[in-house]
């Protein structure tokens, strides 16, 4: 009876942990592409665009919310890397890319559907 009980709670708390694992992963955020960024810029969304950056070309930039030097330099790197206009400026289309990349590299990836 007592091996029983145990294994319930095991598999309970272990039903527990997945559930709150699952949640996290869909809390998951991307940079906002509706802002430009550039260098100068601060906030949240300049420490989610340096979070994405090191996930994907692993810079070691410090999430502080500020776009300075470290930070404009890897969006450079980045934007070389993808083809991109290098201006150092996050708009649209850097902003979508990074933000394709990012969800690819946490496999968080998201397959388009197809209307037919």
């Amino acid at each position: 009876m007592k091996k029983t009980v145990k294994l319930l709670l095991v598999v309970f708390l272990l039903a527990i942990i997945c559930s709150v694992c699952s949640n996290e992963s869909l809390a998951t955020s991307t940079l906002d592409c509706s802002t430009t960024l550039r260098s100068g810029s601060k906030g949240s969304n300049v420490i989610q665009l340096q979070s994405e950056l090191n996930t994907i070309m692993d810079c070691g930039l410090s999430l502080d919310g500020s776009f300075g030097s470290a930070t404009k330099k890897c969006v450079l790197a980045f934007q070389k890397a993808y083809s991109l206009s290098q201006d150092a400026i996050v708009g649209p289309n850097t902003c979508k890319i990074l933000n394709k990349e990012y969800l690819e590299k946490i496999g968080m990836s998201k397959q388009p559907e197809e209307n037919t």
